[in-house]
């Protein structure tokens, strides 16, 4: 009996040493596995900040992939592959695999063509571009861009959660989402952007400078106007002009220029946005405004429109900032990237505030003419070209610059990327809220908003959830030039009157999750009816909100929505004079 205990005890001694020497065995290797997936995230953040820069990237390659096999090796070993059922050792190997798989498939395809796309090689000439270099680094950037995408959904799908582990986890997912959208955008640019920059002979855009001072969901009013040409890489500005220009501008067409959705129809049809161009981008889908300018455009003028950018004062201003300042000939100032949007915004109304044609016509012309001059400036050759990329990057990520291609194959390189402005179609929990200024008043440049969006946890079917919006006209009692605080929904002869309080209004529309059910919405706290549509599958209501100066007002929406829509909550943010705050506090549902 004592000699079959004494040799239970020694079997039980030897698997607890068996166990201890692997857990430790495990443990240092982790550890070490850690440090080495640390080094390679700081590796491919060096080599992405060297691509951007057009700096040599040949030696950041080999430190990635060297930190990336001794990554690999060290968690692929019998041992962890062994223990691999156990969570936290899976998301590990699951980790270092990705990590090594990048190095050895993703980074290299980035690397050898990383230097022929480079901004500065690309620009051959002051306005021109090298195309078959962008045609050339397609395949290589595709394939990149495939890689980095099964390396993100992989780690995407290991478990999180294990302390450093985990941590080390959604740090990699963060860097390989970041990373993929700039590739894949690339991956795009090369696929479309030689036709689109007339590869096969002449393409024309529709350039609508919008003026954000009078809000519309994608941005501003359309103040101005350009016409640019691209072919064979070169691009020139051939034609310009202010609204007054538009022709329709005062609403008179009858007949849309083009068919719109049922849905966008229902939404927005009492505004008739397919026939006159105050009315034409009340939506927050980009490409449903780029459509209907391009069409009013040709049945105005015969012209078919290639592609359509929307763009704003405030892209002008970072353009600005990155290629130098500029002088408008005729008119006083120099402008740059620090001052043009404030400017074309708000002080260009003291110094044209006269009633006169004269005066009115230079304010008019102003918006245009600088942005033509801005335009020049980026085709002058001025400035870094790495600086101007980063520039137009960053504007078209904050929604200040977006672009629509008429051909459908290069509109769907564009679709899904910052630049496309689009209203995502998306299963997941999303909430946004876009305001279209009522009164043709240049308020919208004082106007505060906040935005918030809650939901409650996953359990059930359904949840609850809150949208609470927060806007406040900011714009000063006193002091204002008339045209700012024209009132032009009170005067159904199309002049406007001028109100000695300026007294912004507003039609605000909130997107929400699709399949989402509205329970009661509020405007300061009492109990208001909306309108109800559906928009690219999101419900969307909409009100009127009259804004007195320094008077908040606070709508909210109760809700009930599914939670069968999963992951990370979206949100879009619309672009205007002010940033809008913004709060999401949603529960992923998985």
């Amino acid at each position: 009996m004592l000699r079959r205990l004494s040799t239970v005890a020694s079997i039980a001694i030897i698997v607890v040493f068996v166990a201890v020497v692997v857990a430790v065995w495990i443990i240092l290797r982790g550890v070490a596995a850690a440090s080495h997936l640390a080094d390679a995230r700081a590796d491919i953040a060096l080599l992405r900040d060297d691509l951007v820069n057009g700096q040599p990237t040949e030696a950041d390659l080999q430190r990635v992939e060297a930190d990336a096999r001794a990554a690999h090796a060290e968690t692929h070993d019998p041992v962890w592959w062994a223990m691999s059922w156990l969570p936290p050792i899976h998301t590990v190997r699951g980790l270092t695999s990705a990590t090594n798989e990048l190095a050895e498939n993703a980074l290299p395809s980035v690397v050898s063509v990383g230097l022929t796309v480079e901004p500065s090689k690309l620009r051959v000439a002051p306005n021109k571009i090298a195309l078959p270099p962008l045609q050339r680094a397609a395949p290589a950037l595709s394939k990149a861009a495939t890689a980095l995408e099964t390396a993100r959904d992989d780690v995407a799908g290991l478990s999180s959660g294990w302390g450093v582990f985990g941590d080390i986890r959604d740090k990699a997912l963060e860097q390989l989402t970041s990373l993929h959208g700039s590739i894949d955008d690339a991956a795009r640019f090369a696929r479309a952007g030689p036709a689109m920059l007339g590869a096969d002979g002449e393409r024309r855009f529709f350039v609508g400078i919008q003026n954000n001072a009078e809000s519309r969901a994608t941005g501003g009013l359309v103040s101005g106007w350009a016409i640019v040409t691209a072919n064979h890489g070169r691009i020139r500005v051939t034609a310009h002009g202010n609204d007054g220009e538009l022709q329709n501008f005062i609403p008179t067409r009858r007949k849309a220029v083009t068919s719109l959705p049922a849905d966008y129809q229902d939404v927005y049809g009492n505004f008739l946005p397919a026939n006159h161009w105050i009315t034409s981008n009340l939506s927050p889908n980009f490409p449903d405004a780029a459509r209907i300018w391009a069409k009013m455009w040709q049945a105005q003028t015969g012209q078919r429109i290639d592609g359509v950018f929307g763009v704003d004062p405030f892209a002008l201003q970072a353009m600005l900032g990155a290629a130098g300042p500029v002088t408008v000939p005729g008119y006083a100032g120099v402008y740059d990237g620090t001052n043009l949007a404030d400017y074309i915004e708000s002080k260009e109304y003291v110094d044209f505030a006269g009633a006169d044609p004269l005066t009115n016509d230079r304010r008019k012309n102003f918006i245009a003419e600088v942005s033509t001059a801005v335009i020049h400036k980026l085709l002058s050759g001025s400035g870094d070209p790495v600086a101007i990329t980063k520039a137009l990057g960053a504007s078209a990520g904050a929604g200040h610059l977006a672009l629509w291609a008429a051909n459908s194959s290069e509109q769907a390189e564009l679709s899904g990327t910052p630049l496309a402005g689009e209203l995502p179609e998306t299963a997941a929990p999303f909430a946004a809220v876009h305001v279209d200024n009522a009164t043709a008043s240049k308020l919208d440049y004082y106007l505060d908003r906040s935005f918030a969006y809650q939901a409650g946890q996953c359990a059930g079917d359904y949840r609850d959830s809150t949208i609470t919006v927060r806007l406040t006209n900011q714009a000063p009692r006193h002091g204002l030039p008339p045209y700012v605080r024209t009132r032009g929904d009170r005067d159904f002869q199309g002049n406007g009157t001028v109100e000695r309080v300026p007294q912004n209004r507003l039609f605000v529309y909130i997107h929400t999750t699709n399949g989402a059910a509205l329970r009661r919405a509020t405007l300061g706290g009492k109990t208001v009816q909306v309108t109800e549509g559906v928009e690219h599958g999101h419900p969307v209501f909409g009100l009127e909100v009259t804004l007195d100066p320094g008077q908040p007002e606070t709508i909210r929406l109760r809700l009930i929505e599914p939670t069968t829509a999963t992951g990370p909550a979206q949100t879009m943010v619309q672009p205007m004079a002010r940033l809008q705050q913004t709060h999401v506090d949603v529960p992923i549902c998985r």
